[in-house]
């Protein structure tokens, strides 16, 4: 019936679907130590987003899930509210919280925690298709972004800056600080990100160290080989 969905169009939509289910890790984990001032919102986007899986052992059905619009249109478009949610779910939390040192502590772990997963669930996929029990160093870049953000079929939201035999660095397109209007909410927010990707990336192959740079209005990851 869509005979124009692509396998790139899968890729991105099982990195979108994984986005949501951190988010949603991090929304139960916050509506836990906060259950007085409970974040429902993401419910609205359930039904785009129902698989339980990751998406890596066997990959998502979209037939269910898509509507009339052309296949490309409607990812945006998911794309574009999966990222509004992300933004008010940040502002949300409150800043001013007594307890908030405590609070983002528990959001980190619950961040680096499910990059865990996901690495340990990629590298089990990895593992019946070539027999390989560790990535490749040389294919680390690759292997983030595809996973974490669905390649390069619309946006190329990664862009690599450089890749020696030691070292990789990449600039995030889509990065919080760039995207968001709430900037207080962008700094948490990416917070948060890094703690996802430092989580996945130090599980997927032996790294030295992961490192975030901030700046105006982008971000800078630069990962460490050993």
């Amino acid at each position: 019936m869509y005979s124009n969905i692509g396998p790139s169009h899968y890729i991105f939509y099982a990195s979108k679907h994984r986005n949501y289910q951190w988010l949603v890790a991090l929304i139960e984990k916050f509506n836990a130590l906060l259950p007085k001032t409970p974040f429902q919102q993401h419910l609205a986007l359930k039904t785009y987003f129902p698989f339980q899986s990751l998406g890596l052992s066997k990959p998502y059905v979209l037939d269910n899930i898509l509507d009339d619009t052309p296949v490309d249109s409607f990812l945006i478009q998911l794309d574009s509210e999966l990222e509004k949610l992300e933004e008010i779910f940040f502002k949300h939390i409150p800043a001013s919280h007594p307890e908030i040192k405590t609070i983002a502590s528990a959001l980190e772990s619950q961040s680096v925690s499910f990059g865990r997963v996901l690495a340990q669930e990629y590298l089990i996929s990895l593992y019946k298709q070539t027999r390989q029990t560790q990535i490749p160093s040389n294919e680390l870049y690759n292997a983030i972004a595809q996973i974490m953000e669905g390649g390069t079929v619309f946006n190329f939201p990664l862009v690599l800056r450089s890749i020696h035999h030691k070292t990789i660095e990449y600039e995030h397109k889509s990065c919080p600080h760039r995207m968001y209007a709430d900037k207080k909410a962008a700094v948490f927010a990416c917070h948060m990100k890094s703690a996802f990707y430092k989580g996945f990336i130090n599980a997927l192959t032996n790294i030295q160290s992961f490192k975030r740079q901030n700046f105006s209005d982008y971000c800078l990851d630069k990962i460490q080989l050993t």
